[in-house]
This record gives structure tokens, C-alpha cells and sequence, in this order.
């Protein structure tokens, strides 16, 4: 039954994408079968506001690509599923999804262990699999030829703010690490330390549980340490409970804080909650040089400004996909999937992006570091990036070579 009630959601959220009214004017309405799309993401929970933004940019695209005339001269039909954080889910709605359906592509997860099991599945059944805003290591080793990357990962933005304290805050010595306990928080602190080893810098790690409702003692851990800095790899829910929880005591008073990324939906949460802090911004952050003007449309066209980083890029892969299967002329996965390796997206709310033909991972043009800060203006009615700093891809991204080392197999069969 709660599956039954899960896909009268999808149906209906599917309607709102698909079932829109065309620009006046245009004549380019497309027919026919429609082409379905599936995007598994935590609709509900603590990660929910990530799910939320992700289905902001999904809307806005279909509604841009069907009044463009589709793709293949069809329509565009997106299908929606929470994923409620759990691989059991998931893998059975993205089964359904496909099965019943007819889904030939899905995209997701933002969890480590969910997007593992979201690719075994999409790999199972012959369906692309994207992902636009996971940047964990250990998933590598479950790519398959299905499988594309379209986001930098954790040593590209762990190496760019360890050259960032390097070329402006040398005297920051001493680091604490709020690391979330499971996968993807480990490989973070553990890349972390090894960027700052090159500054000789000393790290400690303040592990919490996922999803703690108290940080009262992870906040006095920190305190009593007297860093220099603090590295926070929280998301999300997480990191919005640590902010608020941490401001009775002072903390972002005491030390400098660096946040790992995930940047907007807390900043839009906690509005002026917020405090003052240095983060990864991500390569579609709304406020961006390469992303304001695709951000502005959507405020015309939405009444709101993004509310997550992920809103551009979830509206770019649909555009990757038209632009692969319009390539390829065909709906089939496995020609798709070679129209997706070396693609050359210009990117629309997303910055540029080149997919690597052997091992399918991206590569970006810079990643962006800003600090957040009150806006001078009423809108957008959260704190935005006063001082961005872009450091080149080339010098900070990973490499196929080092790719490897962490499992991802290319060439894939």
C-alpha cells in the first residue's frame, strides 16, 4: 500500500512537469509517446531540502525542453520517487520505475550507500544512471558503461580550500574536522588532512552520528580544543541543526569556520540564522559568473530564487540528455551512453562540462570557494557569497589516474 500511495505522488508531481502550457507563440508542441525520465531523491527527512531544490530545476526543465519540441520531436516526462534513505527503497522504486514505467534514465542519490545501490539497479536493467551531486569515492567501484558523473568530488574541493588557508590564512595551524559518521564523512576528514599536510597543519576529527538531534557535545569538544579553524562536513538538515545549536555558545566567534559545501539550502533555511562562513560553493551555485542569469529567469519564472545549488544542476541533465539522445537519434540506452562519453556540455545553469570518454567522470572549469554573508539587497532573502575565489579545475580536480586507484574500472564492458 505504501508504494501504491508513493507512485499516485509521482503521477501526480509527474502531471505538474509534463502538463504545462507552452510560451504564447510558440509551435513547436511536441507528440507522441512520451520519453520517461526517473529521479530518485529524499523528498522527506533531514536531506529533504536538497530533494525539494532537485525537483525545483527538474520542473523548470521539462517545461523548457517540451516547449522546445522535446526531444526527438516527444515530449519529456519525468517521474519522481523519495528514496526515504534507504537502499531497499530505492532500489525497488527505480525497479519500478523501469519496469513498469519505462523509465530509461535515472538520476540520483545524494547519499553514498543509496547511490551505490541506485547503480547496481539502473546497471541491472540496462538504464542510464546520473548523478549530479554525490562526490564520494567509493561508488567509483560500482560504475558500469550506464553510469556518468556529472559533478566534481571531495579532493577537488578538499584540495582547493587547503590552498585557499595556504594563500590567505597561513597562520591557521590547528584544525577540528566535524565529520558525520559513515562513508562519505570519513573520506572528506581523511582527504582533508592530507591536503593540509602540505601547510603543515594538524587536524582532529569530531565524529557525530548522522542525524544527531543534539550537538551540545561535539560543539564543547571544539571548544575545548581552541583550534584555529574549523572544517565542517555536515549537509543539509545537519548542518542547520549544528549552525543553530551552535550559536548560544559562540563558536563561529571563536574560530574560523570552513564548510564543506551544500551551501545554499542552508543558507536559505536559516535565513538570518545564518552566520558569517567560508564554503565550497558548487559549480551551479545560483549566485555564481556563470550561473546568475539562468537563476534570474528562474525567479521570473518560479517567484522564488533557487533555494538549493542543485536546482541548476538538475536542470542541466535534462538538457545532457537531450543533447546525447538527439546525438545518438535513438532512445536507447546504449547508444546513448556513447553519445554521453567525451560530451562537451556548455552548460546552462550549471557552468561548463566536459564528460571523459573512458571513465565517465567531469570535468569543470574552475570550483568556486565564497564567503557567506548577509545580502545588502532584500532579495535573495538569504546570505550570498561576497568574495568568491575560483581555483582551475586542472589543478585541483581528480584524474582518471587517481580514479582508478579508487576502484572506478574503466574501460567499462
Amino acid at each position: 500500500m505504501k508504494n501504491e500511495r508513493l507512485f499516485a505522488l509521482v503521477g501526480s508531481i509527474c502531471l505538474i512537469l509534463t502538463l504545462v502550457a507552452l510560451p504564447s507563440g510558440s509551435n513547436c508542441q511536441p507528440k507522441g509517446k512520451p520519453i520517461n525520465f526517473g529521479y530518485l531523491e529524499p523528498m522527506t527527512g533531514i536531506f529533504a531540502s536538497l530533494g525539494i531544490g532537485m525537483l525545483d530545476g527538474t520542473r523548470m526543465a521539462v517545461e523548457d525542453v517540451n516547449a522546445q519540441g522535446g526531444i526527438l520531436g516527444r515530449p519529456v516526462q519525468v517521474y519522481y520517487a523519495d528514496s526515504e534513505g534507504s537502499t531497499k527503497v530505492i532500489s525497488e522504486r527505480a525497479r519500478r520505475l523501469i519496469l513498469e514505467k519505462g523509465v530509461i534514465m535515472v538520476h540520483g542519490e545524494c547519499s553514498t550507500a543509496l547511490t551505490t545501490a541506485l547503480a547496481a539497479t539502473a546497471t541491472k536493467h540496462g538504464v542510464i544512471h546520473l548523478n549530479s551531486e554525490l562526490d564520494a569515492l567509493s561508488p567509483l567501484a560500482n560504475m558500469s558503461k550506464y553510469t556518468f558523473r556529472l559533478t566534481p568530488h571531495l579532493p577537488s574541493v578538499t584540495r582547493a580550500i587547503a590552498r585557499f588557508v595556504k594563500e590567505r590564512h597561513p597562520e591557521l595551524k590547528t584544525w577540528a574536522i566535524l565529520v558525520p559518521d559513515y562513508a562519505w564523512g570519513h573520506e572528506g576528514a581523511k582527504l582533508f588532512t592530507e591536503a593540509m599536510k602540505g601547510i603543515n597543519a594538524k587536524t582532529v576529527e569530531v565524529v557525530h552520528p548522522l542525524g544527531a538531534a543534539d550537538y551540545s557535545p561535539y560543539i564543547m569538544k571544539i571548544l575545548d580544543m581552541k583550534p584555529d579553524g574549523l572544517f565542517s562536513l555536515n549537509w543539509s538538515g545537519d548542518m542547520i541543526a549544528f549552525i543553530k545549536q551552535s550559536k548560544p555558545y559562540g563558536l563561529y566567534n571563536k574560530v574560523f569556520g570552513f564548510h564543506y559545501g551544500h551551501i545554499v539550502d542552508i543558507c536559505a533555511t536559516l535565513g538570518k540564522d545564518m552566520v558569517p562562513i567560508w564554503a565550497s560553493l558548487g559549480d551551479a551555485y545560483p549566485l555564481g559568473p556563470d550561473t546568475i542569469e539562468w537563476s534570474k529567469k528562474f525567479h521570473e519564472r518560479m517567484g522564488y530564487w533557487p533555494k538549493s545549488v542543485y536546482a541548476g544542476n538538475y536542470y542541466d541533465s535534462i538538457f545532457i540528455m537531450k543533447e546525447a539522445m538527439e546525438k545518438a537519434n535513438s532512445t536507447e540506452p546504449d547508444k546513448i551512453a556513447k553519445a554521453l562519453k567525451g560530451m562537451r556540455f556548455k552548460g546552462i545553469a550549471g557552468g561548463k562540462l566536459y564528460i571523459r570518454p573512458e571513465s565517465q567522470l567531469p570535468e569543470k572549469e574552475f570550483v568556486y570557494l565564497g564567503h557567506m554573508a548577509p545580502n545588502p539587497k532584500e532579495s535573495p532573502p538569504y546570505f550570498i557569497a561576497d568574495d568568491i575565489v575560483k581555483y582551475p579545475f586542472a589543478e585541483v580536480g581528480l584524474t582518471d589516474e587517481e580514479a582508478r586507484k579508487y576502484g572506478c574500472n574503466f574501460p567499462f564492458k
